[in-house]
């Protein structure tokens, strides 16, 4: 059984042999009130001492301390001294913390470029704040759009523009923290009617992007749903599972279409099947949502989407017949509901956030849905928070992915 006394009993022990790995596991004890009183100044001499025998976790925890001001007077050099040892030995979190406070001015002198080295070297190893911290300083002019390591069978680009070139040509994922730089490059004229073009063509990665442009307001667009729910239907019926994850989250949350949460699973499902990690945690949340009946009808509806060539066609007969098979429905309402075939862009009012998680001992818990990069999040005290997520790539599909950070 878990029992953090013991655990903090044998720590000591090891820690008073000098063992570093223990030494900053009992200063995290005495951080947290594990098994300890909460005590940040012991923390603090625990962790010192592993820090000064270069243990990284160490070094980046006593840089948080010193950064907050916890058992230590607040003190930004400090920090940044204690970051930087960490961050040296390829410590993410300590890599991301340093450029914060390079951007700020804290501790350091105030130096963007600083800050944007600090942040990629930790957003290549896939920090989901230092990724976002990235596109803010890009996004805001402090510093260049930076290009991204380089995409296998792709040629290494010398602009944002030129790579993206590439990307429409053949198709391939994004490289790692490029996407927002690379929407805000196309507001030029001559870009968007690129892509719309491919889109028009059928290039499914057109279809998709010009979809997330829709669904953001990226690019020069308008905010629209409708339009992101009409590209992401097109690319999804090429399989694409970005999109079919994007088109199930605007079904659940009703916005361009109309609410529907057993399409929005079967879509969720055909995407994870896949192995796209966002639409597995969607399937997986909005499962414990829906009654056996509506599985056994979300699950009949994906046989029916898989064995047609236009999965989406599926969606807008089942709908459909869901109207006609309405008890309620007079003539009327009948002769409406025909028209979901050619009118598909209902907006609901339903809120975007996911239902609040029961609280577990121990731990914060909280839900997440996500269309791509924009994440709502419900924690188990209340809590609502939005996130904008940057994309990292999969190592093992190629695949760009939005993995929101643990709650």
């Amino acid at each position: 059984p878990q029992d953090y006394a013991q655990a903090a009993s044998w720590f000591r022990k090891a820690a008073d042999q000098g063992d570093a790995r223990a030494q900053c596991n009992l200063g995290l004890r005495y951080y947290n009130g594990q098994g300890v009183p909460q005590d940040y100044a012991q923390a603090a001499s625990w962790y010192r001492k592993a820090a000064d025998q270069g243990y990284a976790r160490a070094q980046y925890n006593l840089g948080v301390l010193y950064d907050n001001g916890q058992g230590v007077p607040q003190d930004y050099a400090q920090a940044a001294s204690w970051y930087r040892k960490a961050a040296d030995q390829g410590d993410a979190r300590a890599q991301c913390n340093l450029g914060v406070l390079y951007d700020n001015g804290q501790g350091v002198p105030q130096d963007y470029a600083q800050a944007a080295s600090w942040f990629r070297k930790a957003a290549d190893q896939g920090d989901a704040d230092a990724q976002h911290n990235l596109q803010l300083l890009m996004t805001t002019g402090k510093t260049p759009a930076l290009m991204p390591p380089p995409v296998p069978g792709m040629n290494q680009p010398e602009s944002v523009d030129s790579l993206y070139e590439q990307i429409i040509k053949a198709g391939a994922s994004i490289g790692l923290h490029v996407w927002r730089p690379i929407a805000i490059k196309l507001q030029s004229a001559d870009m968007m009617a690129k892509v719309r073009s491919q889109a028009e063509l059928g290039n499914a990665h057109a279809e998709d992007v010009l979809a997330n442009c829709y669904s953001h307001g990226w690019g020069g667009l308008p905010q629209d749903d409708a339009q992101a729910a009409h590209w992401y239907r097109k690319a999804a019926d090429q399989g694409d599972d970005d999109a079919q994850n994007n088109l199930g989250s605007l079904y659940e949350l009703g916005m361009g279409v109309p609410q529907n949460r057993q399409v929005a699973y079967a879509l969720y499902d055909i995407a994870a099947t896949k192995g796209n990690p966002a639409a597995r945690r969607n399937r997986n949340q909005l499962e414990q949502k829906l009654s056996t009946k509506d599985l056994e009808s979300a699950e009949k509806l994906e046989q029916q989407m898989r064995a047609d060539k236009y999965p989406t066609a599926a969606i807008i007969g089942f709908l459909t017949k869901k109207e006609l098979d309405r008890p309620e429905n007079s003539a009327e309402q009948m002769h409406a509901a025909s028209s979901l075939r050619k009118k598909n862009n209902t907006v609901s009012q339903n809120s975007p956030w996911p239902m609040r998680p029961a609280k577990q001992p121990g731990e914060t818990t909280c839900n997440t849905r996500c269309i791509n990069g924009s994440c709502w999040r419900t924690y188990d005290d209340g809590r609502h928070v939005h996130l904008n997520i940057a994309p990292s790539i999969d190592p093992f599909s190629g695949n760009m992915t939005f993995d929101p950070p643990p709650c």
